[in-house]
């Protein structure tokens, strides 16, 4: 039974790794990345195939420890994208949070 306004997509959509019952060892390089976030990771595939819903996971999981920047098609990314990288808070100089810049689904 879905509750009002889900779909049943949003109703079986994976909100954490153990979620998913399949693409372990792209599960397993995606947590590599997250221990390790110094390279570029790159999520491709085809139209629906759940590469923003790793996004949103591989966010969630790291909401204590870094702060995310998501660029889309959807906003301004460009001031977006300067005011990310150039804000300096109390709050950054007491948590020392590292940045993460996710670009999902942007047209150029």
């Amino acid at each position: 039974m879905c509750l009002p306004g889900m779909s049943l997509i949003d109703l079986h959509k994976p909100l954490r790794f153990e979620d998913f019952k399949s693409n372990f060892s792209q599960i397993r390089d995606i947590k590599a990345f997250i221990e390790n976030p110094t390279t570029i990771l790159i999520v491709s595939g085809n139209l629906a195939t759940g590469k923003s819903t790793i996004l949103d996971i591989v966010e969630n999981e790291l909401k204590e420890t870094t702060e995310v920047l998501r660029l889309n098609n959807h906003g301004n990314y460009q001031k977006d994208f300067v005011n990310f990288t150039t804000k300096r808070s109390i709050e950054d100089l007491i948590f020392s949070k590292r940045k993460l810049i996710w670009i999902d689904d942007v047209h150029l």
